[in-house]
């Protein structure tokens, strides 16, 4: 595993408490026959106009990184993304940093934990437990 400065850490999670965005987002895949099934996926994502943080962030945890116009502005906005086990792993280095996001982040990572198991009714109480 990575090491990572504490001082990184910190810093990314103050990224992602105030401007990140994490949640289960349908993954289409084609299946052999030709049909299409949707499987929940974890994202955590940041998009900024901000251009040294987006790579900051994708230096530190890989991921993927793209630029997109908003229609009422002239720059670009920028944005970082990890997503299924990259996202987890994202998530479980910067639990102890997040305030704002902290309960999103618990829920978040159970999600990847329980979602091959048959604890689907286990991920429902904790989500309900949790209030979000």
């Amino acid at each position: 595993m990575k090491h990572f400065k504490k001082t990184d850490l910190a810093w990314a999670a103050g990224i992602i408490d105030a401007d990140g965005y994490m949640g289960i987002c349908g993954e289409k895949h084609k299946l052999a026959d030709g049909s299409k099934k949707l499987y929940p996926q974890l994202r955590v994502t940041v998009s900024n106009y901000d251009i040294p943080m987006v790579n900051k962030l994708h230096e530190l945890f890989g991921g993927t990184r793209c630029a997109y116009p908003k229609p009422d502005r002239r720059k670009l906005i920028q944005r970082w993304e990890v997503a299924a086990k990259k996202a987890e792993r994202t998530l479980k280095v910067l639990l102890p940093y997040l305030v704002t996001k902290e309960k999103q982040a618990v829920l978040a990572i159970s999600f990847r934990e329980n979602r091959f198991s048959k604890k689907d009714s286990e991920w429902v109480r904790l989500s309900r437990s949790l209030k979000i």
